[in-house]
């Protein structure tokens, strides 16, 4: 499980990420989702411990606790992508059902 609490994330003295708290279960699909420039990235480069944060993140572990070495492998995994062959976007998100034949024709 990877959790992340309070998180807050600072560029040049500029607040990207605010206050966030996240929680991935294994066997589950989880999304971030927001406009461009909203921080998605800034994120997962500070869940991934790629830049420095304030909060707790964990994967199964303190990520601050953990040596670089560690920290890598658990980076390894962490993927910005997910596809399921089986799956289309209509599956994952029931709202583009509606507009499914809009599509279509178009």
């Amino acid at each position: 499980m990877i959790e992340a609490r309070d998180v807050w994330v600072a560029i040049s003295g500029k607040r990207i990420v605010t206050n966030v708290d996240f929680v991935a279960r294994p066997g589950e699909i989880a999304a971030f989702v927001g406009p461009n420039g909203s921080g998605k990235t800034t994120f997962f480069k500070a869940l991934s411990g790629d830049l420095a944060f304030t909060g707790t993140v964990a994967n199964d572990r303190d990520l601050s606790a953990m040596k670089p070495v560690e920290a890598a492998s658990v980076r390894a995994v962490l993927a910005q992508a997910w596809s399921d062959p089986d799956r289309t976007v209509f599956d994952v998100n029931p709202s583009f059902v509606p507009m499914a034949g809009r599509l279509h024709a178009q």
